[in-house]
């Protein structure tokens, strides 16, 4: 099930996933409309990925902070988080964007995708960003 973030409930969570995986905590304030547009997948009434959707001010937005339980190893795994991006892309259309993007190393996530009708970069490249 994919629903929209609560942050009371999922924040938490969330932030220690984050950590876990870039050693650094989870800054809220780089969150769009303060962490509140994201969606989290939930199984067993328990979340296991979590994405934020950014508006921006063109009609390109992007989902990004993607980020998944480190300790949900189970089989769909790949298949909930690509329900997730596929979700908050549609989201993203429902709001007023007219394209969407988001960025994933995991070659069996963008096979997955391609067969949705993403399109797929041909060339890695790295994301390049400072934090003040």
């Amino acid at each position: 099930m994919i629903r929209n973030i609560d942050l009371d409930l999922d924040l938490s969570t969330i932030s220690d996933w984050w950590k876990s995986y870039n050693k650094i905590e989870l800054n809220k304030r780089l969150l769009p409309n303060n962490g509140k547009d994201g969606l989290v997948a939930v199984v067993d009434n328990k979340i296991v990925a979590a994405v934020f959707m950014f508006k921006t001010n063109s009609p390109v937005w992007y989902c990004d902070f993607l980020v998944a339980d480190p300790n949900y190893k189970k089989e769909n795994r790949k298949d909930i988080i690509i329900n997730l991006i596929d979700s908050a892309v549609q989201r993203c259309f429902d709001n007023g964007a007219e394209a969407a993007w988001c960025t994933t190393p995991y070659d069996s996530v963008l096979e997955k995708l391609q067969k949705l009708d993403y399109i797929i970069g041909k060339e890695k490249h790295n994301i390049i960003y400072k934090i003040k």
